[in-house]
């Protein structure tokens, strides 16, 4: 029964996370659906913690906190420059 469960997981976490990204496109800003994408990451981390009990190591932490920031400073700055264009 396991076996099963591990399939489903396995077909349906990536398959529904892309697809319903993709529909988000239909109501949201792609910049939007970007920064919303990279609150993934804290949630993986969250749900590792609770399940787990494992936390990432400071060069993760770090690793990860730079991505996150870079994501939102380039989208941000897209954001503003095509607010700038209206």
């Amino acid at each position: 029964m396991s076996v099963l469960y591990m399939a489903l997981g396995s077909f349906l976490g990536p398959f529904l996370g892309v697809y319903l990204t993709f529909k988000s496109l239909k109501f949201v800003d792609a910049s939007i659906t970007t920064i919303i994408g990279t609150a993934r990451s804290l949630f993986i981390i969250l749900g590792a913690f609770l399940f787990l009990q494992i936390l990432p190591n400071t060069y993760e932490l770090i690793g990860g906190s730079l991505t996150i920031v870079g994501i939102i400073i380039i989208t941000g700055y897209d954001y503003i420059k095509k607010g700038a264009n209206h």
